[in-house]
């Protein structure tokens, strides 16, 4: 088991490529040409899509991580333990950051027990956890450009950030706890606008269109580097447990397992028929698959050895989140305890818009195990995985806030861990959607943090909830 619960992929922002990058830090990148970036969707359990033309997803999303990305935890935190209480704990606004003349968007959303970490313009910053003040910033000299999704070993995060030529010219590795650099390099080559950064073990690994390399995580030391012949390009691009891309050489899409030490090839696995990419999770490898024509991605389960367990045809009565899907990216799937959870569409076509529910799905078979509803007009949207089971947001309503609930995975049984308060709930209606549609929903250590990306109608750009303490 990881020694950190995948924080919600924080969901990949929009940036010049088309296509949303997927929570889990996965992304991809976009096509040749500079196609014009589309409406922004979310962008880490739970993904959206990754887009083989311009997907640069979950890392990004990172820029944006299921798939998780904004929430990762350091090494150095013990794990937050998920386990639910013998009774709800009813929980209280723990801060609402403002944000205070900032320029630009917000994109990352990192928890370690102590901080919360989000980018916002041309700075990082670090807050309290629990009482939201501000213990630290680092200005970066143009916007960033790429970040792990997940806390990296040592608590520590890699972000890319632009240089004076407006490509993704710097990266620097800091520690989330104290906002004290590690390390800080500039890119060997001019980059794009956009890179992707993953982590696996004590690997960082960089990668840009037509290419990518790696770094010692603790030292900076570049490892490796590669630069793709002429035709080919990636397609998506992912760490976490394994280091895992996706190419294409002009004869369609192919899965690669890489070595992360020298960044090698140990298995190709060819995803014929499918448009573009996106990554769930890579302890098990769970993919989205966009297929031409169809609403939904079809979900594959690919083994250590590269071979495919199970693809899973999600019909329309499922709303994975994946938007318009030209690449995946899903922000209402999570993957835990060899099942894929997805949100469900509103059985009621009269009913106000809202998901009908969650339903599971073995990995091995590909097989429905069971399906809850929320009821008419409820949302129930999945947020992570945990153990055997899956962690979800009943959304508010006018007249109730907001519900953190564990599913079981055996039989989707609901046990609820948090309640928001209902005199809050306006101000949790406020930061559901764009949250919900992007991915910045991270419950940990008993806390549930809601980001927004844009602030220019709202002077808010998180609200977190919990136990006083």
């Amino acid at each position: 088991m990881p020694p950190h619960p995948p924080s919600p992929p924080p969901w990949p922002q929009r940036g010049p490529f088309p296509y949303a990058q997927h929570p889990s830090g996965y992304a991809g990148f976009g096509p040749p040409g500079g196609a014009p970036p589309g409406p922004p969707r979310r962008s880490g359990g739970r993904g959206r899509a990754v887009l083989l033309a311009a997907l640069v997803t979950a890392f990004l999303l990172v820029l944006g991580g299921g798939a998780w990305f904004v929430t990762g935890l350091g090494e150095k935190d013990s794990a937050p333990k998920d386990a639910a209480p013998e009774e709800p704990t009813a929980a209280e606004r723990l801060f609402r950051l403002k944000a205070h003349g900032h320029a630009g968007g917000v994109s990352g959303g990192w928890v370690t027990k102590r901080t919360y970490v989000v980018i916002v313009g041309v700075a990082i910053e670090g807050y309290s956890a629990t009482k939201g003040n501000k213990k630290w910033s680092m200005p970066l000299s143009g916007p960033a450009c790429g970040m792990t999704p997940a806390v990296g070993s040592g608590g520590v995060i890699a972000v890319a950030y632009q240089g004076s030529s407006g490509g993704c010219e710097h990266l620097v590795v800091l520690d989330l706890d104290t906002g004290q650099e590690s390390w800080r390099t500039r890119l060997p080559e001019k980059l794009s606008q956009e890179v992707i950064l993953g982590t696996v073990g004590d690997t960082l690994a960089v990668a840009w269109e037509r290419g990518h390399m790696a770094y010692e995580l603790a030292t900076g030391n570049e490892r490796w580097r590669e630069r793709f012949r002429k035709g080919c390009r990636h397609g998506g691009y992912t760490g976490g447990r394994a280091l895992v891309a996706v190419r294409d050489c002009g004869d369609g899409l192919a899965l690669h397992d890489l070595e992360p030490s020298t960044g090698t090839s140990r298995w190709t696995y060819r995803l014929g028929g499918a448009e573009a990419v996106g990554f769930l999770s890579t302890d098990p490898l769970v993919l989205a698959a966009a297929r031409k024509g169809s609403r939904n991605p079809d979900l594959l389960h690919v083994s250590e050895r590269g071979e495919l367990t199970a693809r899973i045809r999600l019909s329309e009565e499922y709303d994975p989140g994946c938007g318009s899907l030209v690449g995946p990216m899903c922000s209402l799937l999570a993957v835990a305890g060899g099942k894929v959870f997805t949100a469900t569409r509103p059985q009621d076509a009269e009913a106000s818009a809202g998901h009908g529910g969650i339903a599971a799905f073995d990995l091995r078979s590909g097989e429905k195990l069971w399906e809850v509803t929320a009821g008419s007009g409820e949302r129930l949207l999945p947020i992570r995985g945990a153990g055997e089971d899956v962690i979800a947001l009943r959304a508010p309503t006018a007249k109730r806030g907001a519900q953190v609930v564990r599913l079981t995975g055996r039989s989707g049984r609901a046990q609820v861990l948090l309640r928001l308060p209902a005199r809050s709930a306006k101000q949790q209606q406020r930061f559901v959607p764009e949250a919900e549609s992007s991915g910045h929903v991270q419950y940990v250590y008993g806390r549930l943090y809601l980001r927004k990306d844009n602030i220019r109608r709202n002077p808010f750009l998180a609200m977190a909830f919990g136990r006083q303490e």
